[in-house]
This record gives C-alpha cells, structure tokens and sequence, in this order.
C-alpha cells in the first residue's frame, strides 16, 4: 500500500500503479489489463467490459461506494487519441540526468505484459518481497480473499473469468486455516 500511496503520482510508476491497482481490486489476468481498450469504459455506467480467454467478456462494475477513486484515475487516464487505456510505451534511459522516462510509442498498441512484469519486478525488488511473488500472486489473493468474504464459487468464477468452478475449486482448497472452524455445533 505504502508503494501504491508513493509512486502513484510518480511519471515512471503511474501507469504501473493504476494497473496494479486494477489487479488488485478485481483479480484481472495481466493479459486481461494491458488489453482494456477505451471504448471498452463506460462512463456513464461506470463499467468496463474485459475480455478474457478464449473471446469471453465480463463486465467490471465500478459504481460501488468506495470506488471513485479508482474510477477517477481511469477515466483521467484516458487518452481520446489512443485505442488502448495502457498504450505502448517503453523506459528510456538518460544516463547523464541519472534518470528514467516513460516515452510513447504508440497509441494504437497496447502495452505489452512485459511492461507490467518488469515492473512488478522492481517493485517486489524495492519492497524485498520474496522471487515467488509473482504479478499472478496478486490475482490469487483477490480470489481467496473474495471467497473468504463470499463463498459462492460460481459468482467468483464468473467475476474472475474461469472457465468452470473446478479451477475456482483450486483456489478454495487453500483456504482452511487454524481460526477455520472445521466442525459443526451439534448436540451430539
């Protein structure tokens, strides 16, 4: 969260930070993310439709209390001059000012996923989290959290784009823990 707070608003990691954001909050593949295209964002409905594997749609709903602020940076994010919310862009190196700079490329292309998984990479070097945290760890958190909250795996089936509840069921079998009550108050 610190990370987030802090690089938010820095020209290198913004991007970045709104993508992980969006990870975070819904549980996007990164392929997923790097895709949405403008005209896939609702604004008046405050939805934006991902396509997923395989062709399949879903829609992400944005009108809940609590998120205006993600919904703000996505529609301030938006360029009318590109196709995609995440255009390509790549980081340049100027030695001589000791700086790096996001510069476009092109706003008819997507980002690539290897933009995000670089920078993912650097993040999880500056906060020292361990090599196994991984960009789809992020996905597997919001899953188990989401069914710890809601346990109705056909609904986060649908919401993270599984194909059928039996990877759903992957997710949920890690999800006994030591406060888990495991037996039933019977008076037996």
């Amino acid at each position: 969260i610190d990370f987030i707070i802090t690089k938010e608003t820095d020209e290198l990691y913004g991007k970045f930070i709104l993508m992980l954001r969006l990870q975070m909050k819904s549980g996007m593949r990164v392929e997923e993310v790097v895709e949405i295209r403008n005209r896939n964002i609702d604004l008046n409905s405050k939805k934006i439709k991902i396509v997923g594997k395989g062709g399949k749609s879903r829609d992400l709903n944005f009108s809940s209390e609590g998120d205006e602020n993600i919904w703000d940076l996505i529609v301030s994010k938006m360029d009318k001059e590109a196709i995609y919310l995440f255009y390509r862009t790549r980081i340049q190196k100027f030695p001589s000012l000791n700086k790096r700079i996001e510069i476009v490329i092109n706003k008819k292309l997507p980002t690539t996923t290897s933009y995000y998984l670089q920078r993912f990479r650097e993040m999880r070097e500056m906060l020292g989290l361990r090599d196994k945290t991984t960009s789809h760890s992020v996905r597997r958190y919001f899953i188990t959290q989401f069914l710890k909250n809601n346990p109705n795996r056909d609904l986060v089936r649908q919401i993270v784009g599984h194909s059928s509840t039996r990877m759903t069921d992957y997710y949920m079998g890690s999800m006994i823990d030591e406060k888990t009550k495991t037996t039933l108050d019977l008076p037996i």
